[in-house]
């Protein structure tokens, strides 16, 4: 099952950012756009979107290790369901 968190992270700490901004506010392309289509998102992410400064990283291991992740965080995003803060993760079971 993906990991909005994990995604998060991946996002954070990986490559994703630079273009993206670290909020997913949009330097070049916004995430606050409607994202549905996964499969597309997948090919883009692996082989880039040829005619724009998006490259592939498909050689990338931990943005390849952590697909669905950050398509989940995006997917959230993009929907609303997440802002563009910070995110904390809370143990589970610990009061």
């Amino acid at each position: 099952m993906p990991n909005t968190f994990e995604g998060w992270k991946a996002y954070r700490g990986g490559t994703c950012g630079t273009c993206h901004g670290g909020a997913g506010q949009g330097l070049l392309v916004s995430l606050a756009e409607k994202i549905d289509d996964k499969a597309r998102f997948i090919k883009v992410v692996m082989k880039g979107n040829p005619g724009t400064p998006m490259p592939p990283f498909k050689n990338n291991k931990r943005v390849m290790d952590n697909l669905d992740n950050i398509y989940a965080y995006i997917k959230a995003r993009s929907d609303g369901v997440l802002g563009p803060e910070n995110l904390i993760k809370f143990p589970l079971g610990k009061k």
